[in-house]
């Protein structure tokens, strides 16, 4: 199986790993390089490769995107065990420790890939999470509407 769009695509879609290793047996996963190390301890794959290294020898390919339809999936089949993904613990605890304790933390992606034809469609400029600022642990958000128009 092999990654063909973006990162937030291939980290959804290897949810399908675990599904086709238990049809077909071995399988190789071939990924950007920025996620080999997220993706190193899914279970169910033989060999993770990053994209441009060679491949050993294999008998079929198809892309990540392309399982659900290969696989016949519909809404109620969708594969959802989670987590399905796990963090390296050694990191882990180094964000710990850098973000503290007690207070609620979000992390956020609000840009994509700049080369992307459609990126001004996809990317928020980070300015416009400014009022998330305001938001307190209640979930209350203090700020004005204004702030959340484009």
């Amino acid at each position: 199986m092999h990654a063909e769009q973006g990162l937030g695509d291939t980290i959804q879609f290897v949810r399908y790993v675990r599904q086709v290793a238990s049809r077909d047996g071995a399988v190789i996963l071939e990924v950007q390089p920025e996620l080999t190390a997220l993706l190193g301890g899914l279970p169910d794959v033989t060999e993770l490769a990053a994209k441009g290294r060679d491949l050993p020898p294999f008998d079929t390919h198809c892309p990540l995107l392309s399982l659900p339809r290969v696989l016949a999936t519909r809404l109620d089949t969708v594969p959802a065990a989670v987590p399905y993904l796990k963090a390296d613990p050694e990191r882990v605890r180094s964000w710990a420790q850098l973000r503290g304790r007690g207070r609620l933390h979000v992390g956020l992606v609000w840009a994509g890939n700049l080369s992307h034809s459609n990126d001004r469609r996809r990317s928020i400029p980070l300015e416009r999470f400014a009022a998330l600022g305001a938001v307190e642990r209640s979930g209350v958000v203090r700020a004005s509407k204004r702030a959340g128009r484009r």
